[in-house]
């Protein structure tokens, strides 16, 4: 990442009628935003875009969550989860940064 860029990966409040199995299929994943002074919020997210995101930024980089209907986040990916025999991400935990 060069100096002064910044990343940004759109995010949906997650309903809570719909299944995970549809939720993948449709080719979302479940997420997590915890931390700092705000509650934790289910949230999904587009899985090819998330993949994309973290290939280039890592757990350690900063970047923006924009949930939709929602405050822009300032979060790092603290955990991804991946199936043993499918390929891809499975759920991701985002960490507000604070500060």
């Amino acid at each position: 990442m060069s100096i002064g860029q910044s990343y940004r990966l759109a995010a949906l409040p997650r309903d809570a009628g719909v299944t995970l199995a549809r939720l993948r299929a449709s080719g979302r994943m479940p997420a997590v935003v915890y931390g700092g002074s705000g509650s934790p919020v289910a949230i999904s997210v587009d899985r090819h875009d998330f993949e994309q995101l973290y290939a280039r930024v890592g757990t350690r980089t900063p970047f923006d969550l924009e949930i939709a209907g929602g405050p822009v986040e300032r979060v790092v990916i603290r955990e991804v989860q991946y199936h043993p025999r499918r390929l891809g991400a499975q759920h991701a935990d985002f960490l507000r940064v604070t500060g």
